[in-house]
């Protein structure tokens, strides 16, 4: 494949789907992840030959392994350039009235869901030597927070064997995946009326900056609404937000 190739889920609808078109705009051949094969053919008639679709569930743990092995023989002995978690759901409503199956579900998609299929994709993002490409991909994980799982995937990382026995230590190489959190920029872009290309362009910012952030958060008035309230106590932040939204007298 002369294109570099990435994966990326939730690609169905939306902003996700907007991802997509820009990665191929781009100069990416994306392999897009949806749950019917009718988005699929929508997509691929949308987008082109730049655009590949597979079935992925990623709560489902034999969908994701079947997802990989399709990609993998599609690239034919290549490494992918990245990999984009953009699958995940959310619910609102106050904690006290939020039902346990509901953060379960909530947890397996945006959780667990990233972690399964940055586990089963390890192979073709550079840990297996026998692949051809440089293990220097990213893995772009959205929607939640990734410290520990980016401190795992750093240089010189010690992976051993990993899920599927393929996954090995290199020394003196950036090792597979260098994660990137885009945290927090589902709910900032909606919530503040930020469009599909301001959340698009940061995807493609953590895949192809020489030397990308480790989290990137396109919130408006970024100092007041995203620095300043991290260097602040808590509660102090909890007690702002909650007058602000009519919660606390």
């Amino acid at each position: 494949m002369q294109r570099r190739a990435v994966v990326a889920t939730g690609t169905s609808t939306g902003i996700d789907e907007s991802t997509a078109a820009l990665l191929i705009q781009k100069g990416f051949h994306v392999f897009g992840g949806v749950r019917r094969e009718a988005d699929g053919e929508r997509l691929r008639g949308r987008l082109g030959d730049g655009f590949t679709s597979f079935i992925l569930d990623v709560t489902n743990e034999d969908a994701i392994a079947r997802g990989a092995t399709e990609v993998e023989q599609m690239l034919d002995g290549a490494t992918l350039a990245g990999l984009v978690n953009n699958a995940g759901i959310a619910a609102g409503g106050p904690l006290a009235h939020l039902s346990l199956d509901a953060s379960r579900k909530i947890m397996g998609v945006n959780l667990f869901g990233a972690v399964a299929v940055t586990q089963a994709f390890l192979p073709l993002l550079g840990c297996d030597r026998a692949l051809s490409g440089k293990p220097q991909a990213r893995a772009v994980v959205v929607r939640h927070r990734c410290d520990c799982r980016r401190s795992r995937l750093r240089r010189h990382a010690d992976l051993g064997q990993g899920p599927q026995g393929r996954c090995h230590t290199l020394p003196g190489h950036r090792i597979c995946a260098r994660a990137v959190a885009l945290h927090g920029i589902c709910a900032g872009c909606r919530a503040q009326g930020r469009s599909a290309g301001t959340h698009r362009a940061y995807h493609h910012k953590a895949l192809t900056a020489p030397s990308p952030k480790a989290r990137y958060a396109p919130v408006k008035g970024k100092f007041m609404n995203w620095t300043l309230p991290g260097l602040l106590p808590k509660r102090f932040v909890d007690r702002k937000i909650g007058r602000a939204l009519g919660m606390l007298d």
